[in-house]
């Protein structure tokens, strides 16, 4: 698949006549392979995956190894070629920089979520009423899932529903080992079964694994801000998530494999209906001005404009 992939992205190439041209990492050979096929357009290196870095703190590969260091040479490779490199996190980029050398322009421009189906602010929740977390989308090997485990062991928490909805081999191995719990555990969701859950909960569970700071920015973080949820994330506190739920104080922070920390935060900080309040709108206000789809494209028009203007220098980094 990869080789016809890369033979079909080489034909392409050569028949493109756009000014700009946006290479994602999906697959990561695609940056540093285009530049070779006689387009003569700029190129935008957008870093969703980092390669062999994802690899390795998922535990597929070994720093070390050979396999490694053919990676690391196509990610070199890749931000030599393109007129600029798009990072999606502030902590990513750095990691880059100084692993892999310093892209000839860079830009942070985060991923972004669609605001359209949350246009309103939340609402208190009403006296007596459950709060719901909620925990949808990958479970996979970059995300930790030991503070969950320990969490599930624990006394069932009075007022607090916790819900899943994800996929992912550790997320099976997880619904399995509950027990019978007292988590819910579903399905993936389909886009509108999936509002509706976004729009009946008031916290967002986020969480990446110690060693994936360095790689991963969650989607599903944006998603959860624009809706109006309180973070809860599980992250190591030098990650682009735990910045973010800091500088904007719209969650709390627990460290990866801290169960006890997990269960202290829902126990007295979410259940605190006054302070999530606070938590949320400051939440659904940041998503809404920084990173919905309105804002990111703007950030994307900006480079853009600038990339193939007059004034653009190559060399310079933004």
């Amino acid at each position: 698949m990869n080789v016809a992939f890369a033979v079909s992205a080489l034909r392409q190439g050569q028949a493109l006549s756009q000014p700009v041209s946006i290479l994602t990492t999906n697959p990561f050979f695609l940056p540093a392979l285009f530049p070779i096929s006689g387009y003569r357009g700029r190129l935008v290196n957008l870093v969703y995956d980092l390669y062999p870095d994802a690899l390795v703190a998922a535990g597929v590969l070994r720093r070390e190894s050979w396999i490694a260091s053919r990676l690391a040479a196509v990610t070199t490779r890749a931000l030599k070629r393109c007129d600029l490199t798009v990072f999606i996190g502030r902590r990513v980029q750095e990691y880059v920089e100084r692993t892999y050398g310093v892209p000839r322009r860079s830009a942070i421009i985060p991923v972004g979520a669609s605001a359209q189906e949350f246009r309103n602010p939340p609402a208190a929740l009403g006296m007596g009423s459950r709060t719901r977390v909620l925990y949808s989308g990958q479970l996979g090997r970059m995300h930790d899932v030991k503070a969950i485990k320990s969490l599930l062991e624990m006394p069932r928490l009075s007022g607090i529903d916790l819900m899943f909805h994800a996929s992912g081999r550790p997320y099976e191995e997880l619904r399995r080992g509950s027990g019978g719990g007292w988590a819910h555990f579903g399905e993936s969701l389909g886009h509108d079964a999936w509002v509706v859950q976004m729009k009946s909960a008031q916290v967002s569970l986020v969480a990446i694994a110690q060693g994936a700071e360095n790689v991963v920015v969650p989607s599903k973080l944006f998603s959860a801000l624009v809706a109006g949820h309180a973070i809860v994330a599980i992250a190591p506190r030098n990650s682009d998530l735990a910045e973010i739920v800091v500088k904007h104080d719209c969650g709390w922070v627990v460290s990866p494999g801290d169960g006890a920390g997990l269960y202290r935060v829902l126990a007295e900080e979410v259940s605190c209906p006054l302070q999530l309040q606070r938590k949320r709108l400051n939440a659904f206000r940041v998503g809404h001005l920084e990173y919905s789809s309105d804002a990111v494209a703007k950030l994307w028009d900006q480079e853009l404009q600038l990339l193939v203007s007059k004034q653009d220098t190559r060399g310079c980094v933004l």
